[in-house]
């Protein structure tokens, strides 16, 4: 018997064991057939895994050998500076949060000694001629200092 037979029998004793001709797949096979059908299978075997590791080593996965990543991380004292802003920023906000619940409190207005009411902001005369001033100034210093430049580059 040839390998490609032995291999045929034992793939039909393997295929069909509810069959009736099991028993005469296994009669035609003794003992020295089976362990030479098993040889060529696990020479077979053998082949397969070479070729194998042949086209892994011909195909590398580069990033399997790659150094892995490093995350970067935070030191302690970062860390702690983190927590306790947020700590900060939490209480500011837990603060604020009570002043806005709390009713706004209002001054009992006093009969006795009413204020002149006053204007606040705007800009009187006086201050708007010396704001025309300084930036009359400012540009006459600009011009003094293109006609320089000019004349040195």
């Amino acid at each position: 018997m040839d390998s490609e037979t032995l291999i045929y029998a034992t793939s039909v004793a393997i295929r069909q064991p509810d069959d009736a001709n099991l028993c005469s797949t296994v009669d035609l096979m003794d003992r020295s057939t089976a362990e030479l059908a098993i040889k060529a299978l696990e020479a077979e075997r053998q082949k397969i895994d070479s070729a194998i590791q042949e086209l892994r080593s011909l195909v590398k996965d580069d990033r399997a050998e790659a150094e892995p990543v490093r995350r970067s991380r935070i030191s302690p004292a970062g860390l702690k500076r983190i927590s306790e802003a947020s700590k900060r920023r939490w209480a500011n906000a837990r603060k604020a949060q009570a002043l806005a619940a709390q009713p706004a409190r209002t001054k009992k207005k006093s009969a006795a000694s009413p204020r002149p009411v006053r204007k606040k902001g705007g800009l009187t005369p006086e201050g708007r001629a010396r704001l025309a001033e300084a930036i009359r100034q400012r540009n006459i210093a600009r011009a003094a200092a293109k006609k320089t430049a000019a004349k040195v580059g």
